[in-house]
């Protein structure tokens, strides 16, 4: 991210290079009008191998990663569950992050789409909202569906093959696997069935949700 900065005047600003994958990426979840589960198969190759190595490999054990990415497709070792819970968090924080980027750290406010919106009856802000739960239903019937289509299988073998011969980010440095503590949206008593994945043990072992969380900045 700190390349797509213009720390020139007072205030840093948005200064994303063109044609960068980074680019692309930020212009497609912020671009609302499609949803970011559609990444497979909308956007490019490129594009979509900046999502899977910023944001769907820090959701998963990064020595089970290291261990197959480059031996089996994504969709042999990552599940639609956590491959759903990436879209999320991306939708969610990326306003988020960027802000921070910014502000050298500092916490935006109100930036993030699905969490800490509103405080719970013990004055802490919420974690994920009803409408967070639903959103990641929905990717997951997406996700789902997607990853049987030819160009999303095209698309696995593509960044396969980048990996074998050495173009991943794993060269640079991958980000850190988070842990994100999960929070009950305690005022709805609406009864909503989460689909599995959301609540079930992590791939890396810990129970709860597995991920990035508002505290995680790009690098």
């Amino acid at each position: 991210m700190s390349k797509h900065i213009d720390k020139t005047g007072v205030a840093w600003i948005e200064s994303f290079e063109e044609n960068d994958p980074f680019t692309g990426l930020v212009t497609y979840v912020r671009d609302r009008s499609r949803g970011t589960e559609h990444i497979r198969e909308e956007g490019s190759n490129e594009i979509w191998k900046e999502y899977v190595e910023l944001c769907l490999y820090p959701t998963i054990a990064q020595q089970k990663f290291k261990s197959k990415h480059k031996k089996e497709f994504l969709s042999d070792f990552v599940t639609p569950y956590d491959e759903a819970f990436a879209v999320l968090t991306l939708e969610n924080n990326i306003e988020e992050w960027i802000f921070q980027c910014l502000n050298q750290g500092k916490r935006g406010k109100d930036l993030t789409r699905y969490t800490g919106i509103g405080y719970k009856k013990d004055g802490k802000k919420k974690g994920w909202s009803k409408e967070g739960l639903r959103r990641f239903n929905t990717i997951c019937d997406k996700i789902e569906e997607v990853r049987e289509k030819t160009i999303s299988k095209d698309k696995e073998q593509w960044i396969q093959n980048v990996w074998k011969e050495g173009g991943g980010r794993e060269n640079e440095g991958m980000p850190s696997n988070r842990r994100m503590q999960e929070k009950e949206d305690e005022d709805e008593d609406e009864v909503f069935v989460i689909r599995n994945g959301f609540r079930k043990r992590g791939s890396n072992g810990n129970n709860g949700l597995n991920g990035l969380n508002g505290n995680t900045t790009l690098t």
